[in-house]
């Protein structure tokens, strides 16, 4: 008897005691559902736990020449990426048309601040050679034919005479003259003692002398010829070279250069006006130099140049007056081309 009321009390114990630590776990469960207790002084805190989100993150990717941003959801990672949209620059200008220069498909020749001739050179093959003159300074143009297909030289002596050197189908030179400003044409003579591009082979000038003769270095083509007399002549190469000569094209020297040159003018002295794009040095068009200083910008002419082609681009002065062609714009300056302003 003695023996089983000794067993009953030490079941009767353990029973306590596993009561006892059953209600301290469930206080425990409990502070824990309710969130632990402000830590004593003396204790050390415990340190909340945070959960893992199981909700995608975000990945930015930035782009630095767009403030734009959109979103598109990559469904294989599980990621939201942002993508910058593109723009042509920051601030929302266009970005700088970079021109291409080439044999001048339009020449300039100005007579004063209001006159001035225009041509479209055409092809020996293909045709479409015009001539068109203003009055206006270059407000409005009026075009008449020329039987020719190609021309490659105006010369003019007034506002209703001049001269075109150009080709017929054979790309044979012939001249044609007017005296009423362009209405009509008559047979102008031999070309021969005359300076002219070749309509054919775009690295070949034809001197006073008879000769054909290639004055840019390097096989470059000839962009554009200025001459000046029956000795002297300057011509603008594709590589950017100036070149001049006195001896009739005998003989020819570097006069200056400009990278990207366009087209030229002769400044009436010893030195050459050059256009070129000018987004390198500040200007929102063309910038006008000078070919023995090209580093130096002389004036500004801002003009859209989106569209333009190469060759398009001419230049020309009379006095302190000029005049520039840019695609179908007409700029014009009367302050020795330091101030441009569109024609219109």
């Amino acid at each position: 008897m003695a023996d089983r009321r000794v067993l009953r009390r030490v079941v009767s114990g353990v029973g306590l005691a596993a009561l006892a630590v059953g209600t301290g776990a469930l206080v425990t469960l409990a502070m824990q559902a309710q969130g632990a207790a402000p830590a004593q002084a003396g204790e050390t805190p415990v340190t909340a736990f945070t959960p893992v989100d199981s909700a995608p993150t975000s990945t930015f990717t930035y782009s630095p020449t767009t403030a734009g941003q959109t979103q598109s959801s990559d469904a294989a990672a599980g990621a939201v990426t942002a993508t910058a949209t593109p723009t042509t620059s920051a601030t929302g200008e266009p970005a700088a048309v970079t021109l291409t220069a080439a044999p001048l498909s339009q020449l300039l020749v100005a007579v004063d601040a209001t006159h001035a001739w225009r041509v479209t050179v055409g092809s020996c093959t293909s045709g479409g050679a015009s001539v068109l003159a203003s009055s206006d300074a270059g407000r409005t143009w009026t075009a008449h034919p020329v039987p020719v297909k190609a021309i490659t030289r105006l010369r003019a002596t007034s506002a209703r005479s001049a001269f075109v050197i150009g080709a017929d189908g054979s790309c044979a030179a012939t001249m044609r003259r007017t005296a009423n400003g362009g209405t009509s044409w008559t047979f102008g003579g031999g070309v021969g003692s005359s300076w002219y591009r070749d309509a054919a082979a775009p690295r070949v000038v034809h001197t006073p002398r008879g000769v054909a003769v290639r004055p840019c270095q390097g096989g470059a083509q000839v962009v554009d010829l200025l001459p000046s007399s029956s000795a002297r002549a300057t011509v603008l190469c594709a590589d950017g070279q100036v070149r001049s000569t006195s001896d009739s094209g005998a003989s020819w020297s570097a006069s200056g250069s400009a990278t990207g040159a366009l087209a030229a003018a002769s400044d009436g002295g010893t030195d050459t006006w050059v256009a070129r794009g000018g987004a390198d040095q500040g200007c929102e068009g063309i910038a006008v130099v000078r070919a023995s200083r090209p580093t130096a910008v002389v004036g500004c002419a801002k003009v859209d140049l989106s569209g333009v082609q190469p060759g398009q681009v001419a230049l020309s002065t009379a006095g302190t007056s000029g005049w520039l062609l840019v695609g179908d714009h007409t700029l014009h300056s009367d302050d020795g081309l330091k101030t441009w302003t569109l024609a219109g």
